[in-house]
């Protein structure tokens, strides 16, 4: 995608700029009527200043180009179960929300990235997802939709945790072109590694070296 209006819209949209972001996608679909990727950030930007209407008409044109669009599908599918993806008079967020505890807290830069019109659809304090997969941690939005992964000695890391019984929360921190932080809360500790950090001051790989082996069942706090 070379377009220059199209770029700009993305920028808006990770910015939550969304008034922005409809002017510039529209600008975009002016030389590109048939983009899929410009329509579905369009009707991305609308359904977050919650005007709904405009985004099904959006993600509809976008099902009639490409019938197994996910995106438009699952927006589609979404909207019909809950209130629009964002609002202008959404609540500012807590001033503790990214409040750092040693040991317990890190923000964490993702890996293997999703494309750019999910991740224009990412807040700040949205809450996702750790899901952990054989070779790795996979990031997901609460519905299940993939944004990206954590760096790999990480990944080995906290999966051990949480094999262990550890449970985390996890929030979108920033969103810019190309990068996705994450902050991740510690919120239990499992008894077999009380003494463990989850994000230990010293390198993961030597606190991985004094795991002892974990078995299948989680520890029962």
């Amino acid at each position: 995608m070379n377009n220059q209006s199209a770029q700009r819209g993305i920028k808006a949209a990770l910015k939550g700029n969304w008034d922005e972001a409809i002017e510039f996608n529209l600008q975009a679909l002016k030389t590109s009527p048939c983009d899929t990727d410009t329509l579905n950030r369009l009707a991305h930007a609308y359904a977050a200043i919650g005007q709904t209407k405009n985004a099904q008409k959006i993600w509809n044109k976008v099902l009639h180009l490409d019938p197994y669009n996910p995106i438009a599908a699952g927006q589609l599918a979404k909207l019909k179960h809950r209130q629009p993806i964002s609002s202008p008079t959404k609540a500012p967020l807590s001033a503790n929300i990214f409040v750092d505890e040693p040991g317990k807290t890190k923000t964490i830069f993702l890996c293997r990235l999703a494309n750019t019109t999910i991740l224009a659809s990412l807040e700040s304090g949205q809450p996702v997802a750790l899901v952990p997969k054989k070779r790795s941690i996979e990031v997901t939005t609460a519905s299940g939709e993939y944004l990206g992964s954590l760096p790999e000695d990480i990944s080995v890391y906290i999966k051990k945790l949480i094999k262990a019984g550890n449970k985390y929360d996890a929030l979108i921190r920033k969103v810019e072109k190309n990068t996705v932080q994450i902050f991740v809360k510690e919120v239990k500790r499992a008894k077999r590694y009380q003494n463990a950090p989850s994000f230990p001051t010293q390198s993961i790989s030597m606190e991985l070296e004094s795991f002892a082996p974990i078995g299948e069942e989680n520890d029962q706090d």
